[in-house]
C-alpha cells in the first residue's frame, strides 16, 4: 500500500485472508542483503535494456571480436538504442559504486574469469561517454571548412560543417561471447547466489534463535 500523498509505503501480508505478522529484520546483515536486493535490480534492469537493445540493433555478424560501423537507422530508433545503452552504462558502473544508503558495491573480483577487459572498456565508457564525457573520445567533433574548387576558385560559397562522431552502442559478435550482454548475464547471476548465501544467514542467526519468543507473544497491532 502506498500513501498517495506522502509516497509513504508498506506491504501487508495474509495467509489464506488471515493476517501475517510483519516484523523488520535491522541486522548488519539483513543490511548487507537490502544493498544486494538494489544491485540484482539494477543488473536485471540492465540485461533487459541490453535485450531490448539488441532487438532493435541486432548484432553485426564477423569474425573479429570488435567491429565497429556507423549506424544506418533513422533517428527514432538511433535515439532508442542510444537512451538503452547509456543507461545500461550508467547503472551497471552504479553496481561498482559506493552509494550512500547500500552500504556495500560490487569489486572487481566480482568479474567473471574471461569477462576482465569487457568490463574495464564498459567502464570506461560510462565515466568517459555517459557520465563526463571525457577525454577517450568515445564521442568527438570536429569543425571543419568545406570549399568546392575548381582551377583554384570557388563554385559555391564556403561551408561550415561540424562533423560529429558518438558512440551509440557496444555489442560482441563472436562465438565465444564476451558481450556486455553477457557480462551483465554471468554477474546478476552471481548476485542472486549472494543472495541465497545472504538469506540463508539471517534465518541461522538472526531469524531461528528468535523465533520462539516472537511466537510467544501476541503480534502487535
Amino acid at each position: 500500500m502506498i500513501d498517495p500523498t506522502t509516497g509513504d509505503h508498506r506491504n501487508y501480508y495474509y495467509f489464506k485472508r488471515a493476517a501475517a505478522r510483519r516484523i523488520p529484520i535491522t541486522s548488519r546483515v539483513a543490511k548487507q542483503l537490502a544493498g544486494y536486493v538494489l544491485i540484482e535490480r539494477d543488473l536485471r534492469m540492465v540485461a533487459t535494456w541490453l535485450t531490448m537493445l539488441e532487438r532493435i540493433s541486432p548484432p553485426v555478424q564477423g569474425k573479429q571480436r570488435h567491429v565497429w560501423s556507423t549506424t544506418d537507422k533513422d533517428d527514432d530508433s538511433h535515439a532508442q538504442t542510444l537512451a538503452l545503452f547509456v543507461a545500461a552504462l550508467s547503472f551497471y558502473g552504479k553496481c561498482f559504486t559506493q552509494c550512500e544508503g547500500r552500504g556495500v558495491k560490487l569489486e572487481r573480483g566480482w568479474i567473471p574469469t574471461g569477462f576482465e577487459d569487457t568490463h574495464d572498456l564498459v567502464l570506461q565508457m560510462r565515466h568517459n561517454f555517459a557520465a563526463h564525457s571525457g577525454a577517450d573520445k568515445f564521442e568527438d567533433v570536429h569543425v571543419v571548412l568545406v570549399l568546392a574548387e575548381k582551377k583554384g576558385r570557388l563554385r559555391d560559397q564556403a561551408l561550415l560543417v561540424r562533423e560529429m562522431k558518438q558512440m551509440e552502442s557496444m555489442i560482441s559478435s563472436t562465438s565465444d561471447d564476451f558481450s556486455f550482454h553477457a557480462l551483465a548475464t554471468a554477474l546478476h547471476a552471481k548476485v542472486l547466489a549472494k543472495l541465497d548465501e545472504l538469506n540463508a544467514k539471517i534465518f541461522r542467526e538472526d531469524i531461528n534463535p528468535k523465533l520462539p519468543g516472537w511466537l510467544a507473544h501476541e503480534p502487535h497491532k
